[in-house]
């Protein structure tokens, strides 16, 4: 579904992915995450200027992606911010980009949103079950976020638009069969377990969930979900996170939209943190 079928009140939720996606216990990550930004189908295009006029300020030419892990690790196309370093002296070009970037994400009307898997305690919880080399994780994370986002959707009476980063045909594929399946029949979780987040019918979810599409990290706003997942996925595990902290403090987490009592069903899902 094109982006300009889609209606004033509808939603596009950008998703990427971080983190190792099947609960290998030899894998050392601790997390494994799906989400990214939420907009208003109507302001996509506002974010494709966004990101054009950023890289424009920066001499970054604009078939460079935004890529979240050149830019920590300071390499490739993004070795001109200088030697790598956990820390950055105020003054500095890295230090001065990082600021770029946030300001950009606080002018931007967007939310983030994601599922977060611990993945050592998800191992310790569902290994029996599912095995250690399967892609429940992954399948598991996608569901909470779809059904998270066409809430979400549906309480500001519109439909949403989930565009992925392509993985490859396989994975691709995969997805598009959890998304199908996923709306012609519910989530997969445990009833009695899952009744209290008031999961969505699957006439509900049919109405709601627009279309998933594919892209490449030439979308602007995938971009965007590659810049702040990773410090949304990692932030319960270490203590000093500057791009989370930018997002919380300036209000741009899903659940800074939210009431309160809508926030455990609805906002950002931290999976097996207890």
């Amino acid at each position: 579904m094109a982006h300009e079928e889609m209606g004033d009140n509808d939603f596009i939720l950008y998703v990427d992915d971080s983190g190792d996606p099947k609960p290998n216990p030899l894998a050392q990550g601790k997390h494994f995450a799906l989400g990214g930004v939420l907009i208003a189908a109507k302001d996509a295009d506002l974010v494709s200027e966004t990101v054009r006029a950023f890289k424009a300020l920066w001499k970054i030419d604009s078939s460079i992606p935004l890529h979240g892990n050149e830019i920590r690790t300071r390499k490739k196309n993004f070795s001109f911010l200088g030697k790598t370093s956990w820390l950055s002296s105020p003054g500095n070009t890295y230090q001065a980009f990082l600021e770029s970037i946030g300001k950009m994400f606080v002018e931007l009307p967007l939310a983030v949103h994601a599922c977060v898997v611990n993945r050592r305690q998800y191992l310790a919880r569902y290994s029996e079950q599912y095995g250690i080399l399967t892609w429940e994780m992954k399948r598991s994370a996608f569901e909470i976020l779809l059904e998270r986002g066409a809430r979400y959707a549906q309480m500001n009476n519109g439909r949403l638009l989930v565009i992925v980063e392509s993985s490859g045909p396989s994975e691709d594929k995969n997805l598009e069969k959890y998304f199908y399946k996923f709306c012609k029949t519910g989530a997969s979780f445990n009833p009695a377990r899952s009744a209290k987040y008031d999961p969505m019918t699957p006439d509900e979810l049919t109405s709601t969930l627009a279309k998933l599409d594919f892209d490449d990290k030439a979308s602007a706003g995938l971009q965007l979900a590659d810049l702040c997942l990773f410090p949304v996925g990692t932030h319960r595990f270490y203590d000093e996170n500057i791009a989370y902290d930018i997002l919380n403090n300036n209000q741009k987490l899903i659940d800074h939209r939210l009431r309160d009592e809508d926030k455990p069903r609805l906002g950002i899902k931290y999976y097996c943190f207890d």
